[in-house]
């Protein structure tokens, strides 16, 4: 693997010297110190960094707001915010040009790991998901072209819901979120190809009528309309993973039902599980389970904890099961398996930052803890049971949406 390259961008050099001791010592490359904002560029196209690290006053008259934000304009480069400022003003003006991290010194050594390693990965990942993005739109470009060939209406038609699609598929700068769409990519790839097959087959049918003159209006309506439907499902997955794929923001909340985004985030993943001969169920309660937060956010609590559980019962094809509930005054979600189960003495552990049971290179520890967070943020909770040679239990407990408390007592 490559060394990866940072650049440092520090008025003070006795401050830079230090964070390249610290970059160093964790096994990256300085290529360079740059202490004048008007020089970033230069430093940039000289030294070809992997990432730069990035104060926010520097020498000159360009501050590292306004260099961060020249990096986003001009290059494809991850930015980190190192700086002494935490001011609401400060951070917000920071935010304007999108940066991968923002770190207030003096910090950890480890506290500088996570936040290089975390940027890195969200770097990586966007990339992965413009290309996936690229292959997508080619290959829905030449369902087009063969739909062209009916008639002239249709091709509008279609057209027109390609272009919507397009313009939905501008997303911003992808976060950490995206390493769950590794575990979505057989669900996605399903229910693409399935109806993509069906406007096929359809598409062959109506050609074979036209070649034997036996195609009539009422024949052809009742394949259109078919052939939308089908476009129409393939529309519904891509924007749902749009969504799922970009930034949530703690503030981009909403009352929803629990149900919604558990049953959206088992639907892609079931047929992958089984063709790995994994049984996952789902047992969704029949009642409306109302929440309050960001549901893409809790989906990515769900994927973390199912990815946990593929991970415990891979090698003896065994079972997962969803359920959600309501019990007691609180809503719960509940993923289970029964894998070999956690050791005692380290199941305290697993919420931990960084704490995996994996091997090196397998994991990075973060999926437990970030999901915790979430739930957090959410006024709930996240307990793992589990005992040894049966299982392990993830358990997330949420209150029940105050709004639909007000609206039940009206």
């Amino acid at each position: 693997m490559d060394i990866i390259k940072v650049l440092i961008v520090e008025d003070e050099r006795i401050i830079a010297e230090s964070i390249k001791l610290s970059v160093e010592k964790l096994n990256y490359s300085v290529c360079g110190i740059e202490a004048w904002g008007e020089k970033v560029s230069i430093a940039i196209e000289e030294m070809q960094p992997d990432l730069v690290l990035m104060d926010i006053r520097l020498r000159g008259e360009m501050s590292g707001v306004q260099a961060a934000a020249i990096i986003k304009e001009k290059y494809s480069i991850p930015v980190v915010f190192l700086t002494s400022y935490s001011d609401d003003k400060t951070i917000q003006n920071a935010k304007q040009t999108y940066p991968y991290g923002y770190l207030v010194k003096p910090f950890e050594e480890r506290e500088l790991y996570a936040t290089i390693e975390i940027a890195l990965f969200k770097h990586r990942t966007a990339k992965e998901l413009d290309q996936y993005r690229n292959r997508l739109e080619h290959l829905v470009d030449e369902r087009t072209a063969e739909l062209n060939k009916i008639n002239f209406q249709l091709e509008n038609r279609i057209k027109e819901e390609v272009e919507k699609r397009n313009k939905q598929q501008q997303v911003i700068v992808q976060q950490s979120k995206l390493a769950s769409l590794g575990e979505l990519a057989a669900g996605i790839a399903h229910e693409i190809n399935q109806p993509l097959n069906i406007i096929s087959f359809t598409m062959d049918n109506v050609l074979a009528h036209i070649e034997t003159g036996s195609l009539n209006r009422d024949y052809l309506q009742k394949k259109m309309n078919k052939i939308f439907q089908n476009i129409f499902r393939m529309k519904n997955t891509i924007q749902h993973i749009q969504t799922f794929s970009r930034e949530q923001k703690e503030g981009n909340c909403e009352m929803f039902d629990l149900n919604k985004p558990v049953n959206d985030a088992i639907n892609l993943l079931s047929e992958q599980y089984r063709n790995h001969g994994i049984n996952l169920r789902l047992e969704l309660a029949p009642e409306i389970l109302p929440v309050y937060g960001n549901p893409f956010r809790l989906e990515q609590v769900l994927l973390n904890l199912v990815s946990n559980a593929r991970d415990a019962v891979i090698m003896s094809k065994g079972e997962i099961i969803v359920r959600t509930m309501l019990k007691n005054q609180q809503i719960i979600m509940e993923v289970s398996d029964n894998g070999e189960g956690i050791a005692p003495d380290i199941i305290d552990q697993v919420i931990h930052p960084f704490f995996t049971t994996k091997q090196p290179g397998e994991g990075t520890g973060l999926g437990l803890s970030i999901s915790y967070g979430i739930v957090k943020d959410m006024d709930g909770n996240l307990e793992i049971e589990s005992e040894k040679g049966k299982g392990t239990t993830a358990k997330v407990f949420l209150p029940i949406s105050k709004m639909q408390e007000n609206h039940n007592a009206k």
